[in-house]
Parts: C-alpha cells; sequence; structure tokens
C-alpha cells in the first residue's frame, strides 16, 4: 500500500462515494490520506473532517473498495497518529450506521465508546457515534504493541 498525502479533495471525494453511493455527501474543509495499492490505483482512503482546535475534538472517516483490506496495522496507527499526535486532539469522533455491523466491531475492537443516534440516517436508521479518547488510545493493545517496538528500535539504534 501507499499513503497519498496532497490530495485532500480527490481522496475525500473518493472516500464520500464509498459512503454515500449516489449521494452527493461531502465533507467540506478537511484533511485526507489517500491508499492506493502497488499500481498507484486508489483502494481507499481516511478523512479527517469538522476540526475543531478549541475543543480538540476531529471527526474521521475511512472508507475502502470492496475487497480492499486497508486497515493494517501501519494503516491503523497513521490514522490516529495525525489527529491524536500532530494536531493535538484529545478525541477522534466517526459516525457508523447502527446496522453497519462490520465498522462497529472494528471501531469496538479499536477501543471506541458508543452512542446510539436515532434516526440519524433517516426516518428507520439509526447511527452511531463513536468516540476514541487519546487515553483509551494509549491504553490500547495496539499502541502499546507499536510503541514497545519503537523503544527496541531506539535501543538498537543507539
Amino acid at each position: 500500500m501507499i499513503y497519498v498525502r496532497g490530495q485532500d479533495a480527490a481522496v475525500a471525494q473518493f472516500v464520500a462515494k464509498i459512503l454515500s453511493p449516489g449521494r452527493a455527501r461531502t465533507f467540506g474543509p478537511c484533511v485526507a490520506i489517500g491508499i492506493t495499492d502497488d499500481d498507484n490505483q486508489p483502494i481507499g482512503g481516511l478523512v479527517y473532517s469538522n476540526y475543531d482546535r478549541d475543543a480538540g475534538v476531529i471527526e474521521y472517516s475511512a472508507a475502502a473498495v470492496p475487497g480492499a483490506r486497508i486497515f493494517s496495522r501501519e494503516t491503523i496507527l497513521r490514522s490516529f497518529t495525525f489527529p491524536l499526535v500532530h494536531l493535538g486532539c484529545h478525541m477522534v469522533c466517526s459516525n457508523i450506521r447502527a446496522d453497519n455491523e462490520r465498522s462497529l466491531r472494528v471501531a469496538a475492537g479499536l477501543g471506541y465508546g458508543f452512542v446510539t443516534l436515532p434516526r440519524a440516517y433517516g426516518r428507520d436508521v439509526d447511527g452511531v457515534r463513536a468516540t476514541l479518547t487519546i487515553e483509551d488510545w494509549r491504553d490500547h493493545k495496539l499502541h502499546q504493541r507499536c510503541r514497545r517496538g519503537a523503544e527496541t528500535d531506539n535501543r538498537k539504534a543507539a
């Protein structure tokens, strides 16, 4: 996989089409990371929007074309390092359809907390506001493993 920066509008549009096919969804001002395969074909993207600098909160959306497996350890680390470390946010939020069991399972596995939003996606479709605080991320096993790996790498280099 290749991670692409500097193509925010194109990546956001690509992700919006995957998340809301047939609808005119936009993210507004955002920052995005595109993900391409080894042939430089787009297969997914990460979009950060609705950044509230004063509150230290940002919204995060991610999507991939069907069959693409973009959520490697490296992708997950990049997903949360950008908002929680580089921007200094203390919380990342995502909106997920309540019937999207796969995305909810992934979010739960990453340590997100959930709040149900009745009718968030229409009269008959509830949503879930998923939130991940920096403390939950720091305590997460994936983050811990990566920190230990980085410390080991630093000791080897010394």
